[in-house]
């Protein structure tokens, strides 16, 4: 007998450039992967300008394969889902 484990879940960081593992961070977020697509939840402190992210996210979910990014949001007393192709 053997496990096999496909990860399914991690944190996103947003690096200043040259920035490494470890280095402090601009963003962060939770996320969830489900074959192609993503689930954007608990995301922590969004910078002055959203589009440095967006930027930053586009090209990572390229390279990984991943062609839909859905974002949880909660407030008003419930769940919103927001769901974009890369």
């Amino acid at each position: 007998m053997q496990i096999h484990c496909d990860w399914t879940a991690g944190v996103l960081r947003l690096l200043p450039k040259g920035g490494t593992y470890g280095d402090p961070y601009i963003w962060s977020a939770s996320v969830v992967r489900t074959g192609d697509t993503i689930i954007i939840m608990g995301v922590a402190s969004m910078p002055e300008n959203p589009h440095v992210v967006r930027t930053a996210m586009r090209a990572w979910c390229l390279e990984q394969g991943i062609r839909t990014v859905c974002w949880e949001r909660y407030g008003d007393g419930g769940k919103r889902v927001e769901e974009h192709a890369v």
